[in-house]
C-alpha cells in the first residue's frame, strides 16, 4: 500500500511565480531530500501547471475548469504509522513546516490524502 499525501499549493502574496518556483525548487527540495529518509518518505515530487492550449481544450470538454495552483507536491510513504515519533523527527517536521511558510500561502493551498491503487502502468515505487 503506498499512501499519498497531495498538496495543492498556492505561492505567497506577493512573490511571483518565478520567485515562487525557484525557491521551491533551489531552496525547500534540498530541504525535503535531506530529511526524508528520516521521514519514511519514499518519493516526494513537484508538479508544476502546464498551461498548454489542448490541456484547457480537454478541460473544456469536460466541463472542468482548471484548478489555480501553483504546484502540486506529492509525498508518498508505505504508511502514516509512526509510533510515537521522536522529538528529532517533530523538530525537522516543523522545520519544514517553518520553511513552507516563507513561500507558501498555508491558508489558501488545499492538503489531501489517499491510497493509492494502480489500474494501468507499473506500481508507483
Amino acid at each position: 500500500m503506498t499512501v499519498k499525501c497531495l498538496l495543492m499549493i498556492r505561492r505567497k502574496e506577493g512573490m511571483s511565480y518565478e520567485e515562487f518556483s525557484e525557491y521551491w525548487r533551489d531552496v525547500h527540495a534540498p530541504l525535503a531530500r535531506e530529511h526524508g529518509d528520516v521521514l519514511g518518505v519514499l518519493r516526494y515530487v513537484q508538479v508544476r501547471p502546464l498551461r498548454h492550449p489542448q490541456a484547457v481544450a480537454l478541460a473544456g470538454v469536460r466541463g472542468t475548469p482548471i484548478a489555480d495552483f501553483d504546484g502540486i507536491a506529492e509525498v508518498w510513504w508505505d504508511s502514516l504509522d509512526m509510533d510515537d515519533p521522536s522529538e528529532s523527527v517533530m523538530e525537522i517536521v516543523a522545520g519544514i513546516l517553518d520553511d513552507e511558510r516563507r513561500f507558501i500561502d498555508l491558508e489558501h493551498s488545499l492538503i489531501w490524502f489517499g491510497v493509492e491503487t494502480v489500474e494501468i502502468g507499473h506500481p508507483s515505487v
